[in-house]
């Protein structure tokens, strides 16, 4: 764990001081928030969501796993955009 807190406090200096995006991927969402505003979420090689934690709480509450299924048309979803219409399945924790 020394290693990853390390890391971590790196990451989080080096797009401070240098004013850089940096791309992380990982599941740990704890991490993930401890580092970023915002998340972009992935399956199955497609974007899913683009968006806040806080939006993705409000979708998915305390769900561990989250649906997406459309009938063709967006959802209005609060603080996110949905960028996809067909069936993802989305581990949250």
């Amino acid at each position: 764990m020394v290693a990853k807190r390390q890391m971590i406090e790196f990451l989080k200096r080096i797009n401070k001081e240098e004013a850089v995006t940096l791309l992380v991927t990982s599941h740990d969402m704890d991490d993930l928030e401890e580092m970023a505003r915002r998340i972009l979420m992935i399956s199955g090689g497609r974007l899913v969501y683009d968006g806040s934690f806080d939006g993705l709480r409000e979708i998915a509450g305390n769900l561990t796993r989250l649906t997406v299924t459309t009938d063709g048309t967006r959802p209005e979803l609060a603080g996110c955009r949905l960028l996809m219409e067909r069936t993802a399945c989305l581990n949250l924790r």
